[in-house]
């Protein structure tokens, strides 16, 4: 009788201790399975002192993991499943007319600070940019990460107030902030995927001095094109 080992979402510093238990499995028969819940940076993973350690199974959701696992993951092999996280934030989708001039904006706000970005500029440079529409129909909606406070980013936002309505959400519902917003805009954050499964125009908005959004979904635009339809709309 075949043991089934599901691996989930195990951060960096214990790959290596996932690599070791995978080894030690695989040792005994023991059937191990690796779910991958991102879209990219895929090999390092699985690899432990200069080696790649496969399982027996790899399992993506979408087509576009599917993509990028049989290129980074050579000799694997990978099985495409559908996702029950999205699958089940869909149940409770709204159907909804967008008005002409998409107001409602849902920003995902994520813990970053790398290649000389952090998270509190990202946002900065996001109301930097809103404030050049000089509108005052725009609503913005911070949506924290989980492991955020509310007050991290409470200096940017006293930079802004007064000329962006700017609101927090933390820890409520994806698919309630989903379904409020017009267009959902962040850096790299799982819950762009999201939007784009919601159908909803959603953008990438990173200084230029940083890396662009790394997720592999054409439908995620820079957010410069937000910018130039709201104030072709406008006119």
């Amino acid at each position: 009788m075949d043991i089934l080992l599901v691996l989930l979402k195990i951060k960096a510093v214990k790959w290596n201790m996932m690599l070791v238990h995978v080894l030690m499995l695989k040792k005994y028969n023991i059937k191990v399975i690796s779910i991958l819940d991102y879209w990219v940076n895929f090999a390092p993973r699985f690899f432990i002192n200069e080696s790649m350690i496969l399982p027996d199974e790899v399992w993506v959701t979408d087509k576009y993991a599917l993509l990028n696992a049989k290129k980074e993951l050579p000799g694997a092999n990978i099985v495409l499943h559908n996702n029950p996280y999205i699958e089940e934030l869909l149940l409770k989708k709204i159907s909804k007319s967008y008005d002409k001039l998409p107001a409602n904006i849902l920003y995902v706000c994520q813990p970053f600070n790398e290649n000389n970005l952090t998270d509190i500029e990202a946002l900065d440079h996001f109301f930097s940019k809103l404030l050049k529409l000089k509108s005052n129909l725009i609503k913005i909606r911070l949506r924290l990460h989980p492991l955020e406070s509310e007050s991290k980013y409470k200096s940017v936002i006293n930079n802004y107030k007064d000329s962006i309505k700017i609101g927090l959400t933390h820890n409520s519902l994806l698919s309630n902030d989903l379904n409020w917003s017009h267009c959902v805009v962040g850096m790299h954050a799982q819950a762009l995927a999201v939007a784009v499964a919601f159908n909803i125009k959603t953008f990438y908005c990173i200084p230029p001095k940083s890396k662009k959004c790394v997720l592999p979904h054409k439908e995620i635009l820079d957010f410069e094109k937000y910018l130039e339809f709201f104030e072709y709309n406008q006119k």
